[in-house]
């Protein structure tokens, strides 16, 4: 289970790259700013690149899914959420850390963070953060398989909101 950090903190870091690449382009309007039309774009690029360098989130807790289940884990408070009670259950999965988006290497790669899971139980809504790792990605389609044999109703969808049957 993971806390992302705020949007606050990423922009403060993506910040200094949008201040670069103004200059880079402001410098094609005046000559005081000649520097930035060579250095510009290469420290935009790396701005950049920093930036992903950077942790997004904190591991806040555990959580355990099971045929039975969702087990929260946080601290020394262990909260069991039985899927027999459970009304709109909803899973995302965008992704586990180092998947890359697209079909072609990029610096943005997914950290893994995104995926989440929405239900509702005894008339409270909640939203769990997890982060997934390509080890999880063959017992989660196991996992799927066999609420869907017990009859467990839920949605999983992609970062598009495409319906899926399964993780990859």
């Amino acid at each position: 289970m993971v806390k992302r950090k705020p949007l606050k903190m990423q922009f403060i870091f993506f910040l200094p790259s949008l201040i670069i690449l103004f200059l880079f382009i402001a410098a094609f309007f005046y000559e005081s700013l000649e520097f930035f039309k060579f250095a510009g774009l290469g420290l935009f690029s790396m701005s950049i690149l920093f930036t992903n360098f950077f942790t997004k989130y904190t591991i806040i807790g555990e959580c355990m899914l099971t045929d039975e289940e969702i087990i929260i884990a946080v601290n020394d408070q262990i909260t069991k959420f039985p899927l027999s009670g459970m009304q709109d259950l909803k899973i995302e999965y965008w992704g586990y850390d180092g998947k890359q988006f697209g079909k072609r290497v990029s610096p943005s790669s997914n950290d893994g963070t995104m995926n989440n899971i929405r239900f509702t139980y005894q008339g409270q809504s909640s939203e769990i953060y997890l982060l997934l790792q390509e080890v999880h990605v063959a017992p989660l389609n196991y996992l799927f398989q066999i609420w869907r044999n017990k009859g467990v109703a839920f949605t999983l969808t992609n970062l598009f909101g495409k319906k899926k049957d399964m993780v990859d």
